[in-house]
């Protein structure tokens, strides 16, 4: 598996029968499995504010394209569980409420922070960004869990859905 971890997305796409956006998540996955063992890493266990988050993340500013990652949290803002959700394209991708609410209530986790990258180094919230965490956010206050964050990481920098728009 060591092996496979470090081939390139040419490499893996090479193999038969792996589609480019399987080879995709599979670069995505990789990445976050190595980060999450590096000990820099591992040092941080409570978000304190967007800047941990920024500082934890921080990587996903040299992705090629947009990925969301869930930190779940509980009641003393130590994280639960980080789960790479979503892979899109270069400018966009959707979230299904859905899939968040189910992840976070399996976690019982208490609160939550979303966290993407936009890879075309745009430093605001796009229009689907403010609509998609204002429906996640409405969701999960109906059921007592609270979003905490969605915080967009670019090429030296990160910004704050929440602290930029009514949600």
């Amino acid at each position: 598996m060591e092996g496979l971890s470090k081939s390139s997305f040419r490499e893996l796409e090479a193999f038969k029968g792996l589609k480019k956006s399987n080879a995709l998540k599979l670069l995505a996955t990789f990445e976050f499995h190595s980060r999450l063992n590096s000990p820099a890493y591992k040092k941080v266990t409570k978000i304190e504010g967007p800047k941990d988050v920024f500082l934890r993340y921080q990587y996903l500013e040299d992705f090629s394209q947009e990925v969301l990652v869930l930190i779940m949290l509980d009641l003393k803002m130590r994280i639960i569980k980080e789960q790479v959700l979503y892979q899109g394209t270069f400018d966009s991708f959707s979230i299904d409420v859905r899939q968040v609410v189910r992840e976070v209530i399996l976690a019982k986790a208490k609160s939550f922070i979303l966290v993407h990258n936009h890879p075309d180094e745009e430093t605001k919230p796009s229009a689907d960004d403010i609509l998609s965490t204002k429906a996640v956010a409405k969701t999960t206050k109906n059921l007592g869990i609270k979003l905490i964050d969605h915080i967009i990481i670019y090429k030296g920098g990160f910004s704050s859905v929440i602290n930029n728009e009514e949600v």
